[in-house]
């Protein structure tokens, strides 16, 4: 490999990349390196030993859980920049976006009998009455159905049943449209993020011109932003029923913080688990649907 070696694990850690290359650089192995990093803050140790501890399992043959990531929220609030960040850090792939598998289903689908999913999620609310705060949910839902049938089919088929690790990054995630066999699985690791100031979401709007959606003005999301945040409060009202992790991205360093000190226990508990029941329900399926192809 060229980058995924065995200095990769280091990328876990979530230090600056001068910092890493500083180590790179002192040629540190074995106690001595993981000294270093104990030396430099203990939480980038076990960072490091957890994601090292999971390559070594995967490349020994006895790990057979993929690390499945899915980031939600809004538009605007992060999760294209964090997905590649963590897509960089853990070396996972493949990364996977809500907007391009959603322009692909409507190359595919009837646009008779899925009218909301053709218009974006801020007007979806029109084709149930006039605009209220619950029509407004009720198009978000329409949407979010065909979009998790759809991420919940790549998860299953490629993530669980073929053991491929991947992040998933879409805006329409709502904890009761996906199975609870898949929700309950450990490999399963959402997290929905926020914003809470209204100001930095303005801001983080403009921005995404500027980054991650380069012929893409924000200015037609600004103005929708009070339906935005709505939607949000609602996808965080579903979140916390269902005890998902709520990362706050106002301050974007400090959000990713926060997420990784959520998902590092649920890898260490992959490491200690290794393998989990592949007779589930929705997989065989899936399985049988293959076969009788």
């Amino acid at each position: 490999m060229i980058y995924n070696n065995e200095n990769a694990a280091l990328l876990a850690t979530g230090l600056p990349l001068e910092e890493i290359a500083s180590l790179l650089r002192e040629r540190l192995s074995g106690e001595a390196l993981q000294d270093k990093l104990n030396s430099m803050g203990n939480k980038y140790l076990k960072r490091y030993l957890i994601i090292k501890e999971y390559k070594d399992l995967v490349i020994s043959g006895k790990q057979k859980l993929p690390i499945i990531i899915v980031l939600t929220g809004m538009p605007g609030v992060g999760k294209t920049s964090l997905s590649r960040e963590i897509a960089t850090m853990l070396g996972v792939g493949p990364v996977l976006g809500g907007d391009a598998i959603r322009s692909a289903c409507r190359g595919l689908l009837p646009r008779k009998r899925n009218k909301p999913f053709f218009t974006s999620v801020y007007q979806s609310w029109q084709f149930f009455g006039k605009y209220t705060e619950k029509n407004a949910i009720r198009g978000y839902r329409a949407q979010a159905k065909i979009l998790n049938d759809t991420m919940q089919r790549i998860i299953v088929d490629r993530g669980l049943r073929d053991g491929e690790s991947m992040i998933i990054e879409f805006l329409h995630f709502i904890p009761d449209q996906f199975s609870q066999e898949v929700f309950n699985h450990p490999s399963f690791i959402p997290f929905v993020l926020k914003i809470n100031d209204a100001d930095i979401y303005t801001q983080r709007l403009q921005a995404r011109e500027r980054y991650t959606h380069l012929r893409s003005s924000g200015d037609r999301l600004i103005q929708q932003q009070g339906k935005y945040l709505l939607l949000q409060s609602y996808q965080c009202s579903c979140a916390e029923k269902a005890g998902i992790p709520i990362i706050v991205m106002d301050d974007f360093e400090k959000g990713f913080e926060d997420m990784l000190n959520h998902l590092f226990p649920r890898i260490k508990k992959l490491n200690q688990l290794l393998d989990y029941s592949n007779n589930l329900s929705i997989i065989q399926r899936l399985t049988k649907e293959r076969e009788d192809v």
